[in-house]
């Protein structure tokens, strides 16, 4: 590996045309520092809105479209395609601090695989009036190193690349450096009671399901206990996770965003 990290940037999209204007805006006018910028790339799931028309005009982006496969797909074969040692996610609904590359670029060390920072969320009828600061993983807070990235393949949702987390393969930064957008069609169903709970509680028991059959024959960047362990978690979370979606169910009570 280079002693200055190379990265790409894999901007996942579907009928958010909208938004992604600003999301490119925010990853091609990252602030130099010591890293290189490999590319910009919209992995879009087949939009039907005017998502071709904004990306058309960032000629130093690549659109790469592709048949509607949901979000999970589209993610794994960003992961696939991008050429960087390190691959950032991008929500195209969301958008970055101008300065988190030169942040976080001293932390893309050999040792990690994930680096992760804080974000600001914010309700889009609201606007930044309403921003709060959230730590913990999102799409558009994450850095993975892609070598590691592909061991986990295939992904149904970020979370399998939080899980370096628990592996002891990552830092956080607490700097709020993403702008986490809330509006009427992000991905993840919080108005059904016991929904978003619900689809944590299938996405961990994924998790724990892929981390187990690594274990089985371990890549070179864990053990097969720490692999076990992790494992173990996960399902645990997931099982904790269906316990509050059946309570929000009885309750009739929503997740609460702001």
């Amino acid at each position: 590996m280079s002693s200055i990290p190379s990265i790409s940037v894999a901007v996942i999209s579907h009928n958010y045309g909208r938004f992604i204007g600003e999301a490119l805006r925010s990853a091609v006018n990252q602030l130099s520092g010591d890293y290189n910028l490999e590319e910009v790339a919209v992995f879009d799931d087949a939009s039907t809105d005017d998502t071709a028309a904004v990306v058309s005009k960032f000629p130093e982006v690549k659109f790469l479209p592709g048949e509607h496969a949901g979000f999970g797909p589209t993610l794994t074969r960003a992961i696939r395609e991008c050429s960087g040692e390190w691959v950032a996610l991008l929500d195209a609904d969301d958008y970055w601090e101008l300065d988190r590359f030169r942040q976080v670029a001293p932390l893309l060390s050999s040792d990690v695989g994930l680096v992760t920072n804080s974000k600001w969320m914010f309700n889009n009828s609201t606007g930044l009036e309403s921003k709060r600061i959230y730590v913990g993983g999102s799409t558009s807070t994450i850095i993975v190193r892609r070598s590691f990235a592909l061991d986990m393949l295939p992904a149904t949702n970020e979370i399998f690349f939080l899980a370096f987390e628990k592996l002891g393969l990552s830092v956080a930064l607490d700097e709020p450096l993403t702008y986490y957008r809330i509006h009427d069609s992000n991905m993840t169903d919080r108005k059904t009671p016991g929904a978003f709970r619900r689809y944590f509680s299938e996405v961990s028991m994924d998790v724990s399901l892929r981390l187990s059959e690594l274990a089985q024959y371990p890549p070179a960047w864990a053990s097969r206990s720490t692999l076990e362990g992790a494992a173990a978690r996960y399902k645990r979370n997931s099982v904790a996770y269906r316990e509050m979606a059946e309570e929000q169910e009885r309750e009739n009570v929503l997740d609460e965003i702001f």
